[in-house]
């Protein structure tokens, strides 16, 4: 069968071609479950057929040792979700391009499709950046949750894209300063959230005489602490018996072929995008 005439093929594959390989078969063995098993059920868990299948799948990648393509597929993810998170992924991947491919002079009449693609992956952006991302003081700085199909980096925000197509959206573009302004926590409003909880700034506290006699008190008896027990159980006690004599010892232990497809399950998908580098072809027809 093609799946396992596909794993086949990734497994000739030496990194990093093996890792994008496995990534690809991902989403293309998405579409495969549900087009394999139909559209009756909602979610895989409820695909008895799909999760015997998946148990199959998995068998063929562990025989021929290939674990980079061990990949979780969540049983709650329903056929849209798993299509919403492999456009993310394509166009993330392709960003670079996509952007070349539809400047004014290039795309000339087909402008339409290029807009209607780029509106969708708009809506997928401002939907996901939520869930994906969490972010401090600013957008280049944020914690990322769905490596797998998200980056959390304004640039790819097509708004700019939008824009110079000329491309008119159901509703004003947002920019990218406000799709992540709900997502950053802002260092001067953290700081004076969490003088709140307290009530009190450390500043506050230390011009207070008692409080900066305590202070003080218990870093002086940290330090005698440490001290002691540096001497009674490190090796530094010995050195220090020894007047010095062991210094040194001392001293010295201290992260196209689907772009081609052109997420195909849309009509609005914009043209086919060359791509001049020699990839691995994941066989689609079904048997």
């Amino acid at each position: 069968m093609k799946t396992s005439k596909n794993l086949e093929d990734i497994s000739k594959e030496q990194h990093p071609k093996r890792i994008e390989a496995c990534e690809h078969f991902y989403y293309w063995l998405s579409d495969h479950i549900w087009s394999l098993f139909g559209k009756n059920e909602r979610y895989i868990k409820d695909k008895p057929a799909a999760l015997n299948f998946l148990s199959i799948v998995y068998d063929i990648m562990y025989r021929l040792n290939i674990p980079e393509c061990l990949f979780h597929y969540n049983p709650y993810d329903s056929e849209d979700i798993l299509r919403e998170k492999k456009h993310l992924y394509y166009y993330f991947k392709y960003h670079d391009k996509i952007k070349s491919a539809i400047t004014p002079n290039k795309v000339g009449r087909k402008n339409n499709l290029y807009c209607d693609y780029l509106n969708h992956i708009r809506k997928l952006y401002e939907k996901y950046v939520p869930r994906c991302c969490s972010c401090f003081s600013g957008p280049n700085k944020c914690s990322e949750y769905c490596k797998e199909y998200f980056t959390c980096d304004e640039r790819y925000y097509p708004a700019d894209l939008l824009t110079k197509l000329g491309c008119n959206g159901e509703k004003p573009i947002k920019s990218a300063g406000e799709i992540f302004k709900n997502v950053t926590v802002n260092r001067k409003d953290l700081i004076i959230r969490q003088s709140n909880l307290t009530g009190y700034s450390f500043g506050e506290l230390y011009k207070d005489p008692f409080y900066r006699f305590a202070f003080s008190g218990f870093t002086l008896l940290g330090i005698l602490s440490t001290f002691f027990v540096f001497y009674k159980f490190t090796p530094v006690g010995t050195w220090l018996n020894r007047g010095g004599s062991n210094r040194r010892d001392i001293t010295q232990a201290m992260l196209e072929k689907h772009m081609q497809q052109e997420l195909s399950d849309l009509r609005e998908i914009p043209p086919k995008i060359k791509s001049q580098k020699k990839r691995l072809r994941i066989a689609y027809q079904n048997n």
